[in-house]
């Protein structure tokens, strides 16, 4: 499994962003787990 980071939730629209090395394949699902910062 591939990690990455959520950048901008635009509507129904999710930026993510990965390492260059570590890219996932295109069409692939995105699986989220809740982490909660302060200030957000």
């Amino acid at each position: 499994m591939n990690k990455g980071k959520i950048v901008q939730i635009l509507g129904p629209v999710v930026d993510c962003e990965f390492p260059k090395e570590n890219l996932p394949k295109i069409y692939n699902a995105i699986k989220c787990s809740p982490r909660l910062q302060s200030g957000v």
